[in-house]
C-alpha cells in the first residue's frame, strides 16, 4: 500500500473511536436498571454514576476532539461544537432515559454529563496530542 493511501486511511479510522465511544455511552445509559450489579464495590461509592456519566462524557469530548486535531480543524467553533453536541446528547439520553427505558431523569446526571464535556473539550492537551500525530502521521502538519 503506498504511504499516502496508509495515511488517508489512518485519517478516516481516527473518527471511529468518537463514534466507538458514543455508542458505549449509549448502550450503557440504556440498560435497564437491574442489569446493573448492584453489590459491586463500585455500587458503595457515594454519586459513582455521576463520576461515570463525567468520564464518559469528558471521554467522547477528548476523542472527538483528537478526531479534529488530527485533521486540522480543532478551532474553537468546533471546540463549541462538540461541547454543544456532547451537552445536548446528554440531556436527550437522560430524556430518553425517563421516558422509555425504566430509569429515571435526573437533572444531576445530566449536569455531571455536562461537566464532563466541557472538561473533555477544555482540557484537550494539544502538545502531547502532537507527539501522538508526529508519532502516528510522521508529521505535525494536518
Amino acid at each position: 500500500m503506498p504511504k499516502h493511501a496508509a495515511k488517508v486511511i489512518k485519517k478516516r479510522l481516527v473518527w471511529l473511536f468518537p463514534a466507538v465511544v458514543l455508542l458505549v455511552i449509549t448502550w450503557a445509559c440504556l440498560l435497564p436498571p437491574e442489569d446493573f450489579p448492584s453489590d459491586s464495590w463500585f455500587s458503595r461509592i457515594p454519586h459513582a454514576d455521576k463520576l461515570v456519566h463525567f468520564l464518559f462524557y469528558a471521554g467522547f469530548c477528548l476523542s472527538f476532539r483528537w478526531a479534529l486535531y488530527i485533521h486540522g480543524r480543532d478551532t474553537v467553533p468546533w471546540r463549541a461544537l462538540v461541547f454543544l453536541f456532547a451537552a445536548a446528547y446528554g440531556g436527550g439520553i437522560e430524556w430518553l432515559q425517563g421516558e422509555f427505558f425504566r430509569r429515571g431523569c435526573s437533572l444531576a446526571d445530566e449536569a455531571a454529563n455536562a461537566l464532563g464535556a466541557l472538561a473533555g473539550t477544555a482540557l484537550f492537551p494539544s502538545r502531547l496530542l502532537g507527539i501522538v500525530r508526529r508519532t502516528l502521521f510522521g508529521t505535525t502538519e494536518p
